[in-house]
């Protein structure tokens, strides 16, 4: 994971270390919120999403999981803030072999965790 996210504005620092906060709070057993994709890299766009793996220990109901996220990132869409949370358990992430996914990669190599 890469140590900084120097490459972010103010502002969208700001709405993302609000939306760990509140999803911290929310959902019980967040471990870590870790910024990934084109934002995480440097090379995103005007429309370019903040793409977020909210790492969760206990995902036995995903579906309210994903529902609660969902619901605390549009408070940011309202401010231009394109939250996408994808909600993983932390077994998701872990270096297991013959069980890599492009997802997990993609987050080992270029996540940013928020702070």
């Amino acid at each position: 994971m890469s140590p900084s996210v120097n490459i972010l504005t103010p502002n969208a620092a700001s709405h993302l270390a609000d939306f760990k906060r509140s999803a911290a709070n929310a959902v019980p057993g967040v471990e870590k919120v870790i910024l990934f994709g084109s934002q995480a890299r440097g090379q995103m766009r005007d429309d370019s999403d903040y793409d977020v793996a909210v790492i969760v220990r206990d995902m036995a109901d995903r579906r309210h999981v994903r529902r609660i996220l969902s619901d605390l990132a549009y408070e940011h869409v309202l401010h231009g803030v394109f939250i996408r949370p994808i909600p993983l358990s932390p077994d998701y992430l872990a270096p297991t072999a013959g069980r890599a996914t492009e997802l997990a990669d993609e987050i080992a190599r270029d996540g940013v965790e928020i702070r």
